[in-house]
């Protein structure tokens, strides 16, 4: 299962897709943690069949 996050940060909000442990951020990059500055503020499932 996918998730994806939606991330506040201090002056926007943005989507980061999390998958297998990992964090697909659009505009930091990849990694094993959230952004240290990023604060999830809710999340989508995503089931795939």
């Amino acid at each position: 299962m996918k998730h994806s996050f939606n991330m506040m940060m201090p002056d926007y909000t943005y989507w980061v897709l999390h998958f297998k442990g990992i964090f697909y951020d659009p505009e930091f990059g990849i990694f094993e943690k959230c952004h240290p500055d990023g604060k999830i503020t809710s999340y989508l499932e995503i089931h795939i069949e």
